[in-house]
Parts: C-alpha cells; structure tokens; sequence
C-alpha cells in the first residue's frame, strides 16, 4: 500500500467535516407564526434567579413566579404602540419563552370603546412592523441566556 492511498479517506473525511461546519453552528431562524423560543442555557445555575434578575434590569416587572415550578412571568412592558408580556419555563437546562402581546391603540365607535386583550406573540416576516419590534425584543432577551435556539409553535 502506498503512502497515497492512506492518506486520501483521511483526506475525504476532512474535506466532509469542513463542508458541514455550517451546518453544525448554525442558528435556526423563525419561520412564519413561531411562538416559542427555547434556549439551552450553557450554565444552568441560578437560571430561575438569573431569568427573574434579566427581566428587571430590561424593565419588566414581575407579575409571579414559582421556584418549585421553575416558572416566572413578567408584567407588561410598553414598546411604541404596542406592549408585551414575557413567560418563562425552565426544564433542566431548557428555557421555553413564550409572549403576549396587546395593542396601546383605543378607539370608540358608536360610544363603544376597544378592548385591551393580550395575544400569544408570534413571529411576523416583515421588518418593519411593531410586532416584529416586539418579537426582536423578545428574541434578544431569549439569546441572552444561551446560544442553542430553537424556535416552534
């Protein structure tokens, strides 16, 4: 056997690993009317804490959590026109988000004013809509906590 014909299935395997590094790092992107967004937190100690700490120092306040459960949500926060909610459920190392969201909007038709009703959150392609501000908030928080995401409905 010659030194060439050694060398060459060590060669393919490498030239495979490196075509699909890609694939391996990266991110998943949401898809149209996801509305989870679960983290792998890298350091799971304090997670419950650490999650109840970030929403204060982003502005939210929070509206309950249980440690036993490992569940916290936030009060609402305004963001333009519009406000949103965050829930978190920690399972493991596993950070489920999920969101509200409710317009800022009132009108009165007929002596009849709008009401004010909080909406499951989900992802919205456009940029340039308030919802997807909302959801980028959102997001951001979420990526705060780990850089294995994974979004769904």
């Amino acid at each position: 056997m010659s030194y060439f014909q050694i060398k060459i299935p060590t060669m393919k395997k490498l030239l495979f690993f490196l075509l699909f590094i890609p694939v391996f790092t990266y991110s998943q992107e949401p898809s149209k009317d996801d509305t989870k967004i679960t983290v792998t937190a890298a350091d799971t100690a304090n997670l419950f804490n650490r999650i109840c700490l970030a929403m204060l120092d982003k502005g939210y306040s929070i509206e309950s959590k249980d440690a036993t459960l490992k569940f916290v949500s936030s009060t609402e926060k305004t963001l333009g026109s519009r406000s949103i909610k965050i829930r978190a459920i920690i399972k493991d190392s596993l950070i489920v988000f999920t969101g509200q969201v409710a317009s800022n909007s009132t009108f009165t038709i007929y002596g009849m004013k709008n009401e004010r009703v909080f909406k499951e959150l989900h992802y919205i392609k456009t940029k340039e809509s308030s919802i997807n501000k909302i959801w980028n908030e959102f997001d951001s928080f979420a990526k705060s906590f780990g850089k294995k995401i994974k979004y769904s409905k």
